[in-house]
């Protein structure tokens, strides 16, 4: 039996606890678990079965956390967690998206400033196929956003104009989903304008 690594993005608890994963090779998907003891975040090793019309994942090994110092950066990863929660179809594949979320296990201390955090917002957002309204990010800038690795996209200069550019493109991106009252770390975040 092959096995896969993902992300662990939610855990629902209905009768049992679902896990909800980002995996490069399936995507996002739904799976029902019997360890209850692993946080959202959390870089995974398991293998996956089908029962029935169940998808199962087994042998759990947790191989990562991220690395964050503060509490600011920590509400930081969860809205990340919870943007692709929201925005990524079950089903969907997603491998530029997982990348993206590999890269804060790696290199999280890359992105030190608000500014930095709303880029790779912005990149996470293109990746999802959201696009930016009338002339807030001119097209070049925009296509280096979607086309460029993100250590190219994040070692960009955010100045004060582009800064404000970047929050009402990610405020109208986010003002998109039915479900925005629902979010929490979202709101946090964006408070902060510069």
């Amino acid at each position: 039996m092959t096995r896969s690594i993902g992300i662990l993005v939610r855990i629902t608890k209905d009768q049992q606890p679902t896990y909800i994963i980002v995996d490069e090779e399936y995507g996002k998907f739904s799976a029902i678990a019997v360890r209850s003891d692993i946080s959202r975040g959390s870089l995974l090793s398991y293998s996956v079965t089908q029962q029935r019309n169940k998808t199962c994942i087994h042998g759990i090994d947790v191989l990562d956390l991220p690395t964050i110092n503060n509490e600011y950066d920590l509400i930081f990863f969860h809205q990340v967690l919870e943007l692709v929660y929201y925005f990524l179809p079950l089903g969907k594949q997603a491998s530029d998206i997982f990348c993206l979320l590999l890269y804060l296990y790696a290199s999280f201390e890359q992105l030190h400033s608000d500014g930095l955090k709303k880029l790779f917002l912005s990149k996470l957002f293109a990746h999802l196929g959201f696009y930016p309204e009338g002339q807030e990010v001119n097209f070049s800038f925009f296509s280096m956003i979607r086309m460029e690795s993100i250590e190219v996209v994040i070692s960009r200069k955010v100045d004060l104009s582009l800064e404000r550019k970047l929050d009402r493109w990610l405020d109208y991106c986010i003002s998109l989903h039915p479900c925005t009252k629902y979010f929490k770390a979202i709101s946090h975040f964006m408070s902060r304008k510069p």
